[in-house]
């Protein structure tokens, strides 16, 4: 993708989640990562450092069936769409993290 597919595509995530959200307000992220027991402080740190949010240290964290895997649930207030965008693109650069959503 260039970077004008990509400020489009941005612009549309944008629009969609403005149709779909009041902001400010509050978000919910689920994130599945693999298991790794500092996980949960290296998601809430890269976080808070790219985007100035604090994200809750008693967050949802559920282990899967077999503990390779676990989850965790962010209800987060944000000012606006571009907050969520940008907490999706930290996520998106983390090892370990297998979805976002």
């Amino acid at each position: 993708m260039n970077d004008e597919e990509a400020r489009l595509e941005t612009a549309r995530l944008r629009e969609l989640l403005e149709s779909q959200h009041r902001f400010p307000g509050s978000y919910t992220f689920k994130i599945i990562y693999r298991s790794e027991e500092e996980m949960p402080d290296r998601i809430r740190e890269a976080v808070k450092a790219a985007t100035g949010i604090d994200l809750p240290t008693d967050s949802a964290i559920r282990a899967s069936s077999g503990a390779n895997f676990q989850s965790m649930t962010l209800d987060l207030q944000v000012q606006t769409a571009q907050d969520v965008l940008d907490v999706y693109e930290v996520l998106s650069k983390l090892e370990n993290i297998v979805s976002w959503f």
